[in-house]
C-alpha cells in the first residue's frame, strides 16, 4: 500500500511539473506574440533616429548624418519615412519635410545615412529635429 501511494505521489508530482513547464512555455510564447504584434502595429516607436547636421557652405540646405536604430527584437522594417523639422531661434516650427529612406532595417541594426537637404526657410533656421513617422514591415 505504501508503494502504491508513493508511486501515485511521484506520478502526480511529475504531471504537476510537466503542467507548470507547459504553462511557462505557453506564457513565453504569448509574450513573444504580443511583442511582435506591438512592434508591427507601432513601427515608429521602435525606430530611433539620432545624428548631427551642419549647414552646407557652397549650397543652400544642410548636410545630415543619421544613425537610425531599430530597437525591435523581432521585426524588420523597410522604406522608412523620416520627418525633418526646421526650428527658429525661439523654437517656432518653420517648416517640415519628409525624407524617405529605401533601406532594410533588421532587428537591433544601426544604419548610418548621409543626406543633403534644401530645407525651408533656411535664413531663420537655427536648429533641426527629426523623427521616424512610418515604416513598412518586411514579411
Amino acid at each position: 500500500m505504501k508503494k502504491f501511494l508513493l508511486i501515485m505521489f511521484l506520478t502526480s508530482l511529475s504531471f504537476s511539473c510537466i503542467d507548470k513547464e507547459t504553462q511557462r512555455k505557453n506564457d513565453e510564447a504569448a509574450q513573444i506574440q504580443f511583442e511582435i504584434e506591438s512592434e508591427q502595429k507601432f513601427p515608429s516607436s521602435n525606430i530611433d533616429a539620432k545624428g548631427s547636421y551642419r549647414k552646407r557652405i557652397l549650397h543652400s540646405g544642410y548636410e545630415i548624418n543619421f544613425e537610425i536604430i531599430n530597437k525591435a527584437k523581432f521585426t524588420t522594417y523597410k522604406d522608412l519615412v523620416i520627418q525633418l523639422s526646421y526650428y527658429s531661434k525661439t523654437k517656432t516650427l518653420l517648416h517640415t519635410e519628409n525624407m524617405k529612406i529605401y533601406e532594410i532595417l533588421k532587428p537591433n541594426q544601426v544604419l548610418k545615412i548621409e543626406k543633403n537637404t534644401k530645407g525651408g526657410n533656411i535664413e531663420n533656421t537655427k536648429t533641426l529635429g527629426w523623427r521616424c513617422i512610418s515604416a513598412l514591415i518586411v514579411e
